[in-house]
């Protein structure tokens, strides 16, 4: 069975700009089908937003995502984002919980050590991840 992820913005991000980091392993290990790879609406805005701070051009960013090979999920429901907003301070960031939350047996994988990867994981019946744990734990 295929590992399932779902991505924080910061590791599309990381990813669009270098090909050498753990975070454009794991895109092209959904490219190749080895994971399957989640985002959201909310993603998909942050990362046309912030593409630039990694130089990627803009026209490029539709490219990348569908060679990527990810599935990009609606925004979750206002009462589910509710449930989760205990659970990190940066009200922004709590679509990231509620949607990795709908998908089955599923890792959120984020760069954010101050709002996502510190929340209590147990907590939430999911596992966070950084991009290199994901690699260490699962693809030796």
């Amino acid at each position: 069975m295929k590992r399932a992820v779902f991505l924080d913005a910061s590791v599309i991000i990381a990813a669009m700009g270098s090909e050498s980091g753990g975070s454009h392993r794991i895109l092209q290990y959904c490219h190749e089908n080895r994971i399957k790879g989640f985002i959201n609406s909310e993603v998909l805005k942050e990362i046309s937003k912030r593409a630039h701070k990694v130089d990627f051009p803009e026209a490029d960013i539709e490219g990348f995502l569908l060679w990527s090979n990810l599935t990009v999920l609606p925004h979750p429901p206002d009462a589910q984002i509710q449930q989760f907003s205990r659970f990190t301070p940066d009200p922004n960031d709590i679509h990231l919980l509620a949607t990795a939350n709908r998908i089955p047996n599923c890792l959120l994988i984020s760069l954010d050590k101050k709002h996502i990867l510190s929340v209590k994981s147990k907590d939430l019946g999911i596992k966070i991840l950084s991009p290199g744990e994901l690699l260490e734990k699962y693809f030796r």
